[in-house]
C-alpha cells in the first residue's frame, strides 16, 4: 500500500483483512498496529531471492500513561512471483504462489517478508510463540494463506486464558501433535516467560545492579545481539522489582532507524543490537551488555565527575546471594537419575518444562524476599513519620544511605507507599512481609533489631537462608477455596522449595495426588505459597484440529465440561468465572451476569469482572430480557458501581514524589492540617494529647495557630530532643525495653542544668522514663525511682541557717506518715529568682533528706507537674497493664518542655499558666483506685491498643480469636474489627499486629463500618454496615468472595454445628437468612413477627433447633430453625407504671437458660436489670435489678457470665451456684475501660477479650481461672 501511494509497484493479493475492529479492545491506536513491522524487521524489511529461516519476536509496547500491552510477531518470507507489467514497465504485479498453479511468464520467484502478531494484555510470551509456531507449520503445509490465518484465529477466540486460581487448561490445535497445556497465572504479574534469561547472560553481581539501577530510576540500555532477548531479559527484571511497577517508558527493541532516541533525555529502558555503535559516549546511562556479560555505569555526580551506581544494601543482597546458590545446585539430570526412564520423549520433555516451571517459580520468590528485606522495614518507618525514616537511614552505612535516598525519591516508590498507606489489597508482597517481619520478632524477643531494611538484616546462615520458606510452607490445611491472591502463585512441585532449602528432608506424603475425572482431566500435585502443597486441576477443552468447527456446539461442551469441574470446590470459582464469559458468547447473557455477580460473588470476590462486561452486555440486550434483569438482586449494586468514577490503578501516577523534606507552614494552621503534621512527625500519640496541644498553641481557642507560634513550639521541641540526645550521664546505664510487658526502653525526657541538690550545689536534673537522675562532673545518682510506690507533694524547707524557708516539693513512701501535704495552691506561689525550691525525699528506712533547688517558683511548678504526670503514668500502666500509657506520659512530659523551651506559656498568668499546663498533662487528673482494686489488677492480664501510630481512636467493634493449633494453647490470633473499617489481625504469642485491612465499599471505594466477626472452617466472615458480609482467607487475610444485596445490615452471625451445617445471618429488619458454608448460598429464609419500620432486632442465640431473637420494642421471640416458623413470643413485663423495654443483647448460659439485657425508657431506678429464661420451659426464672449500668453484651464463659456495662464495667455472674438470687449475692466488678464495652470474645486458654468504645479504644485481655467470690452490695 505504501508503494501504491507513491506509484511503484502493486500488490494483487486482493484478499487484505480489513480495519473492522474496535481498536480499545486491542489496547493499541492504529498507527502502532501499522509501524508494528518496525519492531519484527528491525534492520528493516527487504525482498529475499531465498527463504528465510522464520522466528517469533517477543515485544513490549507501553502507551503515553504507562501501561503496557504484550505481542508477539511471526517473522517469516512468502513466495511472490515478480512478473513485469504489460502495460507499464515501471510497474509489477505481485502473484502470491499458492494462487498460481503455474509460473507466469516474465516473472521471478521472490520472498516477501511477512508478520503476524499476537497481541495480549497479560504477557503469554510462551504461550503466544506456541500459538504462532503451529501457525507457521499450517502456511508451509500449503493452502490459501488467508484462509489458514483466518481458520486459524477464529479457534483462537475459542480459547480463554485460566484466571487466578488451580485450574489449568489444556487444547489441541492444528499443527501440534500433542495439546497445549495453559497455566494459571504467576501471581499478580502473570508471566508466561523463562525468569532465568538474565542469568543465562549476566554474573549474579551485574544482575543486582541492573536490579539497583531500576530500583533507583536510572536510565537503562540493553544491548544484544539477539533481538528476542532484548525483550524477554527486560521483562524478567521488571518482573524481579515487583511489587514495584516500572511506568516509564519502556522499548525493548529500538530499530535501526530510530537509534537516535538512544539520547532522549529522562527515565527509560531501551534496548538496541550490538552493531548499534559505540554506546560508551552516552550520558547518563547504565549500559547492560548482555553479549559480554557486563554492565557499565555512566553517571555523573554534582561536579560533573563519574560515579558509581547506588548498590543494594548489602545485608539483603548477602541473603540473595546465598538463596541463590543453593537454588542453582538444583540439576535435572541429577533429579532424574534416581528414577525411571520415561517411555516417550514427550514425558522426558514434559518432565523437563516442569522442572524448568518450578526453578522459576522458586527464582521468583528469592526475588519477592529480596524486595522484602530492601523495602519492608523502611516503607513502614516512612509510612509512620518522616522522623522515623530519617533516623533509620542515619544508622545505616554511607553505601545503604546512598541507595535509599535515591531509591525513596522515585515516582514507583512513591505509587508504592500510596498502596502501603490505603490496606486494600494484599499481595504476596504483603503476607511475606508480615510473616517474615513476626518471624524475626519473636527471634529477636520482640526488640528493636531485625529490620529488614539493607543495614540491619542479619548475616545469612544455614537457618537463616531457610527462613522465607518455611514461612510460606508452614500453614495448615486450608479450604478448598482458591486463595488470592498470593495462592495464585505455583511454588514447589517435586523440587520444592523447602526440598531445596531446608535440612529436613522431603515429607513425601505431604504432596496431595490428584485423581482423574473422565477421559478429560487429569491433576499433579503443585505447591503454594503460605498453603499446604495443592493440585492443579486440568481441563481438556474439546479438540479445535478438525477444520471447520461448530463455534456453538464447541461452547456448549465447554460449557457442560466447566460444570462437571465445579464439582471440585478448589476450582469452582475459576469454573463459574470461565462459564461465565461462553454463556454470554453463546448468547445466554443473564445467565452469564449470573455467574459473574451472583455466583462468583460468593465463591471468589477477586475474579469477579469490571463492571465494563456489564455494561457492554447491557447495551446488546433486548428489552424484555432487559426487564427480567432488573429483577437481580444485583442489577442496582452493579449500576451504581458501574456509573460510579472510581479511580483506575492504570493511569500513571499524578502526585508528586514521597517529599522527605520537612516544609514548615507559611500561614495560620487549622486543625486539620495541625493534626496532619502532628501525625507525620508524631508529636503526640493519641487524638487527646494532639487536640489539647492545639488548644494550647492556639491560646485557648478553636481557632487556627498562628505560623510564628507553631514555628517557636517546633523550635523548642527540636531543642528538648537535642538536649536529650546529647546528655551525658557519666557511664550510667539506661534499662532496656522489656517486651514481653511491653514497657519501652528508659529515655531522657527533660534536662535541666541549674539546679542544686543535697549531693552537689551546681548539679542536673535528668528526667527518664524511669528514674529522676542526679548529675554531676564525675557521678550520677537516683533521686527517685517510679517504679517503686512514691508520693510527690509540695512544702517548704530550709536550704542553710541563714536563710529562710523555701517552697519544696517532698517525696515520700505511701504509707509513710512523714512529711505532710503542703498547704499551697500550686498556682498561687510568688516568683523568687533569688531562692531554690528544694524537693526532698523521705524513704521508709529513716528521714534521710535528699532535695533538689530550683531558682525559681515556676522553674520548680513545671518539673513538679512532669515528675507527677510520669508517675500517674507508671501508676495507670501498671494498673491496667498498658504500657502504652507509659508511652503516652512520656509524650506529655516532652511536649510540655517543649513548649516551656518556646517560652509560649509566658503569655499567661500564673493561674492561666497552670490551667494550660493541666490542660497537656491529663493523666495525673485520672483516678486510680478503682482500677487498681485487686480485682481488677489480679484479673487483668494486658491491654492492646489496636490505634498505635494513628491520632484518632476507634471503637471496638468486634472481636473474634482464632486458635493455632489444639497443642498451641493461648497463642492464636485476635481479630479486631474497629470502626473505621479497619480489620487487624493481632498474635496473642508475640503480642504483635501482624496484618491490617481495610474493608471497603466497592461500590464507592470508602471503608465501611463492620458489625460483627464468625469462623467458619478456615474463613472468617466479616459482616459491615454496607448490607455486606466478606468473606476472608483465616491465614492470609486475603479476600476471598462477599455476600451482597443483603436487605438489611447484619446485625449478628451464628455457625449451627449440627446437620445441615448452616450460617445464620440475624438482619436488623428481622429477617433470618442461612447460607451453606461451602457453596455460599442461600438455604433459608423467615422472618421475625412483629416487626416494624421503628423495630430492630439486637442479637440472636442458638440453642438446637431454636433460635431466640432479641428486639428494641421488649420482645422476645422463639423461632424454629427446622420448621422456619415463629414458636412463642415472650415480651418482657417491668413492675410499675408501663414503660418502653429494649432488649439490648441476649445469650445462653451452661446452664441452658437464656440471660436478657433489658433497658427501661424513660429512664428511673431499676430501668436497667437482667432477666433469665428456662429454656426448655420457656419461662422467666430470675430478675436481677441491682444494676447500675447498662449492659451491653453479654459472654458465656464456662459456668460463668461475662457481661459489659456502659461505664466499661464488667460484672462477672456464675450461672451455676446462682448467686444472683434473693440471698443478696452480687457479682465481680473489674474496671480497665474508659468507655461502655461494645464487645467480647473468649480464647481457647480461658481468657476474656473485651473491646470498648472510641473513647477508651482499647480491648483488655483477662484472666478467668480465678473462683468467683461476691462482694457487699456497697461496694457494687
Amino acid at each position: 500500500e505504501e508503494d501504491r501511494g507513491r506509484g511503484g509497484s502493486t500488490v494483487s493479493d486482493n484478499s487484505l483483512p480489513s480495519k473492522r475492529f474496535r481498536m480499545q479492545d486491542l489496547g493499541l491506536a492504529w498507527e502502532t498496529v501499522e509501524s508494528v513491522y518496525c519492531f519484527i524487521y528491525p534492520e528493516g524489511p527487504r525482498l529475499y531471492a531465498e527463504e528465510q529461516d522464520p522466528c517469533v519476536i517477543p515485544m513490549l509496547l507501553t502507551n503515553l500513561e504507562g501501561a503496557r500491552s504484550y505481542a508477539a510477531g511471526l517473522r517469516f518470507t512468502r513466495p511472490f512471483y515478480l512478473q513485469q507489467n504489460v502495460q507499464d514497465c515501471f510497474k509489477y504485479n505481485l502473484i502470491p504462489k499458492e494462487y498460481s498453479m503455474e509460473v507466469p511468464p516474465n516473472s521471478r520467484l521472490l520472498h516477501l517478508p511477512t508478520c503476524c502478531v499476537l497481541v495480549s494484555k497479560k504477557p503469554y510470551f510462551n504461550f503466544m510463540k506456541n500459538v504462532l509456531s503451529g501457525l507457521y507449520q499450517l502456511f508451509i503445509a500449503g493452502g490459501s494463506f488467508w484462509t489458514l490465518l483466518q481458520d486459524y484465529v477464529s479457534k483462537l477466540f475459542l480459547i480463554p486464558s485460566p484466571p487466578n486460581g488451580l485450574l489449568a487448561l489444556e487444547v489441541e490445535l492444528p499443527g501440534f501433535k500433542t495439546p497445549l497445556l495453559i497455566r494459571p497465572p504467576r501471581g499478580e504479574q502473570y508471566l508466561d516467560v523463562r525468569l532465568s534469561y538474565p542469568f543465562m547472560c549476566l554474573p549474579v553481581e551485574e544482575v543486582l545492579k541492573v536490579v539497583s539501577a531500576l530500583l533507583t530510576e536510572q536510565r537503562v540500555i540493553f544491548v544484544s545481539p539477539i533481538y528476542p532477548l532484548l525483550t524477554c531479559v527486560i521483562q524478567c527484571f521488571l518482573a524481579y522489582i515487583f511489587p514495584m511497577d516500572w511506568r516509564h517508558p519502556c522499548v525493548p527493541i529500538l530499530p535501526s532507524q530510530m537509534l537516535e532516541y538512544l539520547e532522549a533525555p529522562g527515565t527509560n529502558i531501551m534496548g538496541c543490537h550490538t552493531t548499534a555503535g559505540d554506546l560508551s559516549k552516552l550520558e547518563e546511562t547504565v549500559l547492560v551488555d548482555l553479549e559480554n556479560g557486563k554492565v557499565t555505569c555512566q553517571l555523573s555526580g554534582e561536579g560533573g565527575d563519574l560515579v558509581s551506581l547506588p548498590s543494594l544494601p548489602k545485608a539483603a543482597a548477602d541473603t540473595f546471594r546465598a538463596r541463590y546458590s543453593v537454588l542453582m545446585k538444583q540439576k535435572f539430570s541429577i533429579q532424574e537419575m534416581e528414577k525411571l526412564s520415561r517411555m516417550s520423549p514427550n514425558e522426558l520433555e514434559k518432565d523437563r518444562e516442569e522442572f524448568k516451571y518450578q526453578m522459576d517459580s522458586e527464582l521468583s520468590l528469592i526475588f519477592l524476599e529480596l524486595m522484602v528485606n530492601i523495602f519492608d522495614q523502611i516503607t513502614e518507618e516512612l509510612t509512620v513519620s518522616h522522623m522515623k525514616y530519617e533516623e533509620a537511614v542515619k544508622k545505616m552505612s554511607p553505601e545503604d544511605q546512598e541507595f535509599y535516598r535515591a531509591a525513596t525519591s522515585t515516582d514507583m516508590f512513591s505509587l508504592f507507599c500510596d498502596s502501603c498507606r490505603s490496606h486494600t489489597h494484599r499481595t504476596q508482597y504483603t503476607i511475606l512481609a508480615e510473616k517474615m517481619k513476626m518471624k524475626r520478632y519473636k527471634q529477636t524477643g520482640g526488640g528493636g533489631g531485625g529490620g529488614t531494611n539493607g543495614s540491619s538484616c542479619t548475616t545469612p546462615t544455614s537457618s537463616r537462608v531457610s527462613l522465607s520458606w518455611k514461612l510460606l510452607t508452614s500453614r495448615r490445611t486450608s479450604s478448598s477455596v482458591a486463595y488470592s491472591p498470593i495462592s495464585n502463585t505455583v511454588f514447589g512441585g517435586p523440587f520444592s522449595p523447602s526440598n531445596s532449602f531446608d535440612a529436613e528432608p522431603n515429607n513425601a506424603a505431604s504432596l496431595i495426588t490428584g485423581n482423574s475425572v473422565g477421559s478429560h482431566r487429569h491433576s499433579f500435585p503443585l505447591t503454594y505459597p503460605g498453603s499446604s502443597p495443592q493440585q492443579v486441576t486440568v481441563v481438556r477443552l474439546p479438540s479445535l484440529r478438525s477444520s471447520p468447527v461448530d463455534r456453538a456446539s464447541f461452547i456448549s461442551r465447554v460449557i457442560e465440561l466447566l460444570t462437571e469441574a465445579m464439582k471440585d470446590k478448589k476450582v469452582a470459582a475459576p469454573c463459574v468465572y470461565l462459564r461465565g464469559f461462553y454463556q454470554i458468547a453463546l448468547g445466554q447473557f443473564v445467565s452469564g451476569l449470573d455467574d459473574f455477580f451472583d455466583t462468583l460473588q460468593r465463591l471468589s470476590v477477586s475474579l469477579v469482572p469490571d463492571t465494563k462486561i456489564f455494561q457492554q452486555v447491557l447495551s446488546n440486550l433486548p428489552s424484555p430480557v432487559h426487564l427480567d434483569l432488573k429483577q437481580k438482586s444485583y442489577y442496582k449494586h452493579v449500576t451504581t458501581r458501574a456509573h460510579s468514577k472510581l479511580p483506575t490503578s492504570s493511569r500513571r501516577h499524578s502526585g508528586s514524589r514521597v517529599n522527605l523534606e520537612k516544609k514548615f507552614p507559611k500561614n495560620a494552621l487549622a486543625l486539620n492540617d495541625f493534626l496532619k503534621i502532628v501525625r507525620e512527625n508524631e508529636l503526640a500519640t493519641d487524638a487527646e494529647s494532639a487536640s489539647n496541644l492545639h488548644h494550647i498553641l492556639s491560646e485557648g481557642r478553636s481557632t487556627n495557630i498562628a505560623a510564628d507560634v507553631f514555628s517557636s513550639f517546633y523550635e523548642g521541641w527540636k531543642l528538648v530532643l537535642q538536649e536529650n540526645e546529647g546528655v551525658d550521664l557519666n557511664g550510667e546505664y539506661l534499662e532496656k525495653s522489656n517486651w514481653r510487658q511491653g514497657y519501652p526502653a528508659e529515655r531522657v525526657l527533660a534536662v535541666s542544668g541549674h539546679v542544686r541538690s543535697s549531693y552537689y550545689s551546681q548539679s542536673v536534673i535528668v528526667l527518664t522514663t524511669y528514674r529522676v537522675l542526679i548529675l554531676s562532673s564525675l557521678k550520677t545518682h537516683t533521686f527517685a525511682d517510679f517504679r517503686k510506690t512514691l508520693h510527690f507533694d509540695k512544702g517548704e524547707v530550709s536550704v542553710n541557717i541563714f536563710q529562710g524557708k523555701i517552697p519544696s516539693i517532698l517525696v515520700e513512701s505511701v504509707g509513710s506518715t512523714a512529711g505532710g501535704k503542703g498547704k499551697g495552691d500550686t498556682g498561687s506561689h510568688q516568683h523568687t529568682d533569688q531562692r531554690y525550691t528544694r524537693i526532698s525525699i523521705t524513704q521508709k528506712r529513716g528521714p534521710t533528706e535528699r532535695y533538689i533547688g530550683f531558682p525559681s517558683q515556676k522553674e520548680q511548678e513545671y518539673w513538679y507537674r512532669m515528675i507527677v504526670e510520669l508517675q500517674k503514668g507508671w501508676e495507670l500502666s501498671v494498673a491496667r497493664k498498658d504500657p502504652h500509657v507509659l508511652k503516652t506520659a512520656e509524650c506529655h512530659v516532652i511536649l510540655q518542655h517543649a513548649i516551656i523551651q518556646g517560652g509560649l506559656l509566658d503569655r499567661y498568668n500564673p493561674n492561666q499558666r497552670t490551667k494550660m499546663s493541666l490542660k497537656l498533662l491529663t493523666l495525673q487528673a485520672k483516678d486510680v483506685s478503682e482500677i487498681s482494686s485487686g480485682i481488677t489488677v489480679e484479673m487483668l492480664q494486658y491491654r492492646i491498643n489496636p490505634c498505635l501510630h494513628e491520632t484518632q481512636r476507634q471503637t471496638v467493634e468486634s472481636l473474634l480469636y482464632i486458635p493455632l493449633s489444639d497443642e498451641e494453647i493461648g497463642l492464636g490470633k485476635l481479630w479486631i474489627g474497629l470502626g473505621n473499617g479497619r480489620l487487624k489481625v493481632y498474635d496473642m504469642e508475640a503480642r504483635y499486629f501482624e496484618s491490617d485491612v481495610k474493608i471497603t465499599d466497592s461500590r464507592y471505594d470508602r471503608s465501611v463500618r463492620l458489625s460483627c466477626l464468625l469462623l467458619v472452617d478456615t474463613q472468617v466472615w466479616v459482616a459491615s454496615v454496607s448490607r455486606t458480609i466478606h468473606i476472608m482467607d483465616a491465614d492470609t487475610v486475603c479476600h476471598v468472595s462477599q455476600l451482597s444485596f443483603l436487605e438489611d445490615v447484619p446485625r449478628d452471625l451464628a455457625l449451627t454445628t449440627t446437620h445441615p451445617r448452616l450460617v445464620w445471618v440475624l438482619l436488623l429488619n428481622g429477617t433470618l437468612l442461612a447460607f451453606d458454608p461451602e457453596t455460599r448460598t442461600r438455604k433459608a429464609k423467615m422472618q421475625v413477627p412483629g416487626m416494624t419500620v421503628h423495630s430492630t432486632c439486637t442479637g440472636f442465640s442458638i440453642w438446637r433447633n431454636q433460635i431466640w431473637v432479641g428486639t428494641n420494642k421488649g420482645l422476645l421471640v422463639v423461632m424454629d430453625r427446622k420448621e422456619l416458623k415463629c414458636v412463642q413470643e415472650l415480651p418482657i413485663e417491668t413492675q410499675g407504671k408501663k414503660r418502653q423495654v429494649e432488649i439490648k443483647h441476649i445469650a445462653i448460659s451452661s446452664e441452658e437458660e437464656v440471660w436478657c439485657s433489658i433497658h427501661c425508657v424513660p429512664k428511673s431506678e431499676n430501668s436497667d436489670f437482667l432477666a433469665v429464661y428456662d429454656l426448655k420451659t420457656r419461662s422467666r426464672v430470675m430478675v436481677y435489678m441491682k444494676l447500675d449500668n447498662r449492659i451491653t453484651v453479654i459472654l458465656p464463659v464456662q459456668n460463668m457470665m461475662w457481661c459489659g456495662t456502659k461505664g466499661g464495667k464488667i460484672y462477672i455472674f456464675d450461672s451455676k451456684s446462682k448467686l444472683y438470687t434473693e440471698e443478696g449475692g452480687v457479682p465481680k466488678v473489674l474496671a480497665a475501660h474508659d468507655d461502655f464495652i461494645r464487645t467480647m470474645a473468649v480464647t481457647d486458654a480461658s481468657r476474656v477479650v473485651s473491646g470498648s468504645g472510641s473513647n477508651d479504644g482499647y480491648a483488655a485481655v483477662w484472666k478467668t481461672d480465678l473462683e468467683l467470690h461476691t462482694q457487699q452490695t456497697s461496694q457494687l
